[in-house]
């Protein structure tokens, strides 16, 4: 090969090194949390589709950004987003992570929490009296890092005692397994429950689901993110989203 063919060869390479380079990326965060139908995983572990991945990338696609998603563990969610390890989570809310220095988009839909149980309770109201009605802890299947606030005075008062595992699908598995009577789910993850191994189960709470920014991110990269994550809800695209998973 002539050096002048070397030459042309390199030339060609920085410059489109530099246009792959220029172009802005976005980093979104997962956890074990997420599960189906919030994220889908091929088979070497990547995400593939979900709910969390076409948000994403109707996001990167509006703003004309690159999208990559990078796992996370939900202890360390918040300080990672003030710290900008990462850019933006949309599976948030402020009752979960609560620095004031966080940047919120408005809510993107409603994710209430479910209890699944067999012991015929099919209200938060239900629960409270069975809790209460009995002399030794009840044990409830829960998730590592995630907050309940109607549940909340139960567990204070040691009528609930949290079962944390890292992920819905998890808790599912021990409660068929019988390690507690009862768990709670998010409505979007509960499609993996088979009815046929549960009785009742019960609204614990509305939960509106948010992203978190990352307050390192410049003013005009939170404008603009604020207002493409606005113009999903607004017209419809962020229900087109729930829908294709068969989310209602």
């Amino acid at each position: 090969m002539s050096l002048q063919s070397m030459f042309l060869g390199l030339v060609v390479f920085f410059n489109s090194y530099t246009v792959f380079a220029s172009v802005p990326k976005l980093t979104f965060s997962y956890g074990e949390v997420n599960t189906y139908p919030q994220v889908i995983l091929s088979d070497d572990g990547d995400i593939r589709s979900g709910i969390l991945f076409d948000l994403a990338n109707a996001i990167g696609s509006e703003l004309n950004i690159q999208i990559e998603f990078l796992k996370t563990p939900r202890a360390r969610l918040e300080q990672l987003l003030l710290d900008k390890f990462v850019d933006i989570n949309c599976t948030a809310n402020p009752k979960w992570l609560t620095s004031s220095n966080l940047i919120w988009s408005e809510p993107l839909y409603d994710n209430p929490d479910l209890l699944i149980n067999h012991l015929n309770l099919s209200s938060v109201e239900q629960l409270i009296n069975y809790a209460e009605s009995k002399t030794t802890p009840t044990l409830i299947g829960t998730v590592l890092g995630y907050r309940y606030p109607n549940l909340e005075p139960l567990f204070d008062r040691g009528k609930l005692v949290r079962i944390d595992s890292l992920s819905p699908s998890i808790s599912y598995q021990r409660y068929l397994r019988g390690d507690f009577p009862m768990f709670v789910i998010a409505k979007t993850e509960a499609s993996i429950v088979d009815t046929a191994q549960t009785q009742n189960s019960a609204l614990i709470d509305h939960n509106y689901l948010y992203c978190a920014l990352s307050p390192k991110l410049s003013a005009n990269d939170i404008s603009e993110l604020l207002q493409a994550i606005q113009k999903l809800v607004v017209s419809g695209a962020m229900s087109d989203i729930l829908k294709r998973y068969s989310v209602q």
